[in-house]
């Protein structure tokens, strides 16, 4: 990043070309050289952005004690954890602080949410648990005519997971044989994440 700003600031030519980042399939990035136009601007505004607030979460989540594995790897297999869905991994978060502290969660954001837990307790007993159990039967039935155009990502059935665990954030879905486990799934959620405050969340993402 520090090259990226170096010419930026400090090349001859900067009036007209800019350096940007390229970002690649492992969630490596590459630098180049484009004309200086205000849609390269915003993109590489954009990029900064959610890379700042990625690496904002992951030194909240491991100032508490939590793994970030589940974010790297979103990075490597460029899929919902990534560095690209930065903003949405923020709001997840804040939103389970947020129902942690006994408030009621944005129903907006609560898919988000309950992806966020399902990543970040994804190497937990009852997420594991969650997960091996939504077989395609259970897919078909949880997104009805969606099932056969909705983007799954590397996992549909860890997708599917945290669908589930958002409409239980919801409050307003029959999750039939699944609602105590997910529900003890919210419970232990909560307690891992009882340190950090909504605060910390916010500012990381103000400060990005």
């Amino acid at each position: 990043m520090s090259r990226v700003s170096s010419f930026n600031t400090q090349n001859q030519f900067n009036n007209d070309y800019m350096a940007t980042l390229s970002r690649n399939n492992d969630g490596s990035y590459n630098i180049k050289v484009v004309e200086k136009t205000e849609e390269e601007k915003e993109n590489f505004k954009r990029t900064v952005k959610n890379a700042t607030l990625q690496d904002k979460l992951k030194a909240i989540l491991l100032s508490h004690g939590v793994e970030v594995g589940f974010l790297e790897d979103g990075d490597t297999e460029n899929g919902r954890y990534s560095t690209l869905n930065a903003e949405k991994n923020a709001n997840g978060l804040y939103n389970l602080i947020r129902i942690k502290d006994g408030y009621n969660g944005d129903k907006a954001l609560a898919e988000e949410t309950g992806h966020f837990i399902v990543g970040a307790m994804g190497q937990d007993p009852l997420v594991q648990r969650l997960v091996e159990n939504m077989t395609e039967e259970v897919q078909k039935e949880v997104f009805g005519e969606e099932y056969e155009t909705r983007d799954m990502g590397t996992s549909p059935q860890r997708e599917c997971a945290g669908v589930l665990v958002g409409r239980a954030l919801e409050r307003n879905y029959n999750l039939g044989n699944f609602g105590s486990l997910i529900n003890r799934i919210i419970t232990k959620a909560k307690s891992i994440f009882y340190s950090i405050t909504g605060n910390e969340v916010k500012k990381a993402i103000a400060d990005s």
